[in-house]
């Protein structure tokens, strides 16, 4: 009896693992939803800033029917030209490709800058740091649309502002909530990783054949990088712009798919756990009290907790892959 026992744990941990492997592939690296209080400054929140001009603040969400960064915690709002450019790494990707995904609201016309850019994670010098590379490649651009008022043309660029190209067959509208995803894709050799952006008004699960914009390269003496971090930035008066949901990750599915978040509707009819996470712990929603299991990618056991209806907070202090069970439900989340 007991070598039965053995042999069917065995067997569960086996078959999960393989189960795991292939959520592991989408899943993001990294995720940021503005789980903080309203207005609070997100230099208190891990965040980087250059000088003591006033920090972006958090402001209410955005909501994205299907995408798994939608509806969770708050978002951040970037606005007006005296406030501080926001900064945050996430684990570097040296190899294949990288993808950042994040919900995005234009809430006022606005000039050719650009807003968001790829970093790869070393602070430059006159921010403090000793980096003489201006390493943010990957940039993307809003403008007015010449034609409406009320809609703006979405830009990208490799390095250099001014070789910049803007859609002008499909502006976006002022007000209305898009799903942003841009792609860099790290070639070996050097001067020639490629960069291209997606617009999604739905949530494709696949990705899709042509982008919006590119792929875009750039042969200048500034070259590639291996992306580490991602920067939002405040570049003019009046400039009002709310982004959400950030999720990282090196497949379209890692950043697009709601498995990525270990929530999606599929995974709950298949009997697993809702997962999710932030910082510092694994969060576990119940629809009844459970004892929950943690258990390390090797089978033994980490943590045995009961559980409560509703939302979990798990601790955790260790990076690693965890596999959770609670009744019959299994789950698998990456720190």
């Amino acid at each position: 009896m007991t070598q039965f026992i053995f042999s069917k744990k065995a067997w569960f941990f086996h078959a999960f693992f393989i189960f795991s492997i292939n959520i592991i592939a989408q899943s993001p690296v990294w995720t940021e939803d503005f789980e903080y209080p309203m207005g609070d400054e997100i230099g208190n929140h891990g965040w980087i800033f250059e000088n003591y001009n006033p920090y972006l603040k958090v402001c209410p969400g955005l909501t994205f029917k299907g995408y798994a960064g939608s509806g969770i915690g708050n978002g951040l709002q970037i606005e007006e030209e005296n406030k501080n450019a926001a900064r945050h790494r996430f684990p570097q990707i040296s190899e294949g490709c990288v993808y950042v995904s994040f919900l995005v609201q234009f809430n006022s016309n606005l000039k050719s800058q650009y807003f968001f850019t790829l970093w790869d994670g070393n602070m430059p010098s006159w921010a403090g740091g000793t980096d003489t590379k201006f390493a943010f490649n990957g940039r993307i651009y809003a403008e007015n649309n010449a034609n409406f008022d009320s809609k703006l043309n979405i830009g990208l660029s490799f390095h250099d502002n001014a070789k910049a190209v803007y859609t002008t067959d499909k502006p976006v509208t002022i007000g209305e909530t898009y799903l942003l995803v841009i792609k860099y894709e790290i070639i070996p050799g050097d001067n020639n990783d490629k960069v291209s952006l997606f617009l999604l008004d739905h949530v494709l699960n696949k990705e899709p054949n042509e982008p919006l914009l590119g792929p875009l390269s750039d042969n200048a003496s500034n070259g590639d990088i291996f992306p580490a971090g991602l920067m939002f930035r405040p570049s003019h008066t009046g400039q009002d712009i709310v982004v959400d949901g950030i999720r990282v990750g090196t497949t379209w599915e890692s950043v697009i798919s709601t498995a990525s978040s270990g929530m999606s509707e599929t995974i709950t009819e298949n009997n697993t756990l809702q997962i999710n996470k932030d910082a510092q712990h694994i969060i576990i929603t119940l629809p009844k009290k459970e004892e929950i299991n943690v258990y390390a990618i090797n089978g033994s056991l980490v943590l045995s907790v009961k559980g409560n209806q509703g939302k979990n907070r798990i601790p955790v202090f260790n990076k690693g892959v965890y596999i959770v069970t609670a009744g019959q439900r299994k789950g698998v989340i990456i720190f």
